[in-house]
């Protein structure tokens, strides 16, 4: 799975956002908040990852339980999917 290209990951103060840079490709025209969780997902997704890999990355920066990465990963996908933005 992969994000859609032409996207950057900042981080604005305490907070992370998405924003895209290329609006022709994604037709999408605002910007994504992230947390800490949500920011290192999106940057990992933007080359080609599996769900168990993004998982077990969370799980070894985060120090999560499989059941709390597996969690937080599905909740920041479907978020993902609703706005269109998986390849």
């Amino acid at each position: 799975m992969k994000i859609k290209e032409g996207f950057l990951v900042r981080k604005v103060a305490e907070d992370f956002v998405a924003v895209p840079v290329n609006n022709i490709e994604n037709n999408f025209y605002g910007m994504v908040q992230l947390n800490k969780t949500g920011a290192f997902i999106f940057e990992m997704l933007q080359v080609e990852h599996t769900k168990e890999e993004v998982i077990a990355a969370m799980q070894d920066k985060y120090d999560l339980s499989a059941e709390q990465a597996n969690l937080d990963f599905d909740d920041f996908i479907e978020i993902l999917k609703d706005n269109d933005l998986l390849i």
